[in-house]
């Protein structure tokens, strides 16, 4: 009874001290697995919130760089047309007012230029007219003359 009882004992113990120690390690383990978890999870959201804030700002950043680019670009690109029309609008217009103002002057010449021309022509074709008629009339009076004289005397 005492061999049995003993060994009793002995493996009660050996088997309460194994699951102490069992019991200790896997308390231990668990302990460590839910810190490192913790830790690891913990560490995890913050990267995640960090990365997601950094995203949030980035994108904001560029996405008000490229909104201020856009307008920027065509708040000048509305001035450059606007200038560039401006501009042909008013070349046009002299570039009319130029031409209207060449073609009247030119048409003024032209008609001086024409009506002096026909006056001169008008004057000396009546002033040879005139020439030719008195010239004719002194020769043909001196003829008359010459030949009535000729036949008296003949």
């Amino acid at each position: 009874v005492r061999v049995v009882s003993v060994a009793d004992v002995v493996y009660v113990r050996v088997v309460s001290v194994v699951y102490i120690l069992y019991v200790r390690v896997v308390s231990v383990a668990d302990v460590v697995y839910v810190r490192v978890v913790s830790v690891v999870y913990i560490l995890y959201v913050r990267v995640v919130s960090v990365a997601y804030v950094l995203y949030v700002r980035v994108v904001s950043v560029v996405y008000i760089l490229y909104v201020r680019v856009v307008i920027v670009v065509y708040i000048l690109y509305v001035r450059v047309v606007s200038v560039v029309y401006i501009l042909y609008i008013r070349v046009v217009i002299v570039v009319y007012i130029l031409y209207v103002r060449v073609v009247s002057v030119a048409y003024v010449l032209y008609v001086r230029v024409v009506s002096v021309v026909y006056i001169l022509y008008v004057g000396v074709v009546s002033v040879a007219y005139v020439l030719y008629v008195r010239v004719v009339s002194v020769v043909y009076i001196l003829y008359v003359r010459v030949v009535s004289v000729v036949y008296i005397l003949y």
